[in-house]
């Protein structure tokens, strides 16, 4: 299976600074940090653990299941045992959705997916249901880390994987404190923005659609 390394798309920039921000500001608040779509290491987990570096008792689970981008990712953070890369797909292949159910996105609700044809989109949804397939028993990546760490929840959760399980990723970690959204004007977190503004528990700190396609930090109102 063909894997890469790809450049860091968060990297000194806006949401790199507010990740940063947002830990040291809720730092009495976090212990367990939950990142999904880590690649090699060098973007939104660097800023993680920038600031959790200045945290006293911590541990970060970064999840990324490109082979390539996990072996830099290892390497990267080998000398801190408090950072543990995880080799899985964030959830099982049954939870994606179906190729009908992207292509109605696609075609009902306007975002920046649409910038592409339609084949395309369909094109990546084909080969990322072969890697996961070809992936055997890593995947569930976060079920699996809650179940072997006896974790309830996470701290603090950082989104930013695959597009196409965006929401099912958010149903496993709703009720985290403070869930960073990557991607809300795009297919990946269109539905959890929405989940997020209807739920009551939660408080927007910080947003910005207009860099990249959008993100999104999310906060319990009861830790603000």
């Amino acid at each position: 299976m063909k894997t890469s390394i790809i450049p860091a798309e968060i990297k000194n920039d806006e949401l790199y600074n507010r990740i940063i921000n947002t830990i040291l500001l809720f730092n009495e608040e976090i212990e367990t940090v939950l990142e999904v779509g880590a690649s090699s290491g060098d973007g939104s987990t660097e800023a993680i653990v920038r600031a959790m570096s200045q945290l006293e008792d911590k541990e970060l689970y970064t999840l990324e299941v490109d082979l390539a981008r996990f072996a830099a990712l290892q390497e990267r953070y080998k000398d801190l045992d408090w950072v543990i890369p995880v080799n899985k797909s964030a959830v099982h292949l049954n939870e994606y959705p179906t190729k009908g159910q992207v292509e109605d996105f696609y075609n009902t609700i306007k975002t920046q997916l649409n910038q592409y044809p339609i084949e395309f989109v369909l094109s990546w949804y084909d080969t990322e249901i072969e890697k996961v397939e070809y992936l055997g028993d890593k995947i569930g990546g976060i079920d699996q880390i809650k179940k072997d760490n006896n974790i309830e929840n996470f701290d603090m959760v950082i989104l930013d994987g695959s597009p196409f399980t965006g929401y099912q990723e958010f149903l496993k970690i709703v009720g985290a404190k403070i869930i960073v959204l990557d991607d809300i004007i795009d297919i990946k977190h269109h539905f959890t923005q929405l989940a997020l503004r209807e739920n009551e528990e939660y408080e927007c700190i910080f947003c910005n659609a207009a860099l990249r396609n959008g993100y999104a930090i999310w906060v319990k109102r009861d830790i603000i």
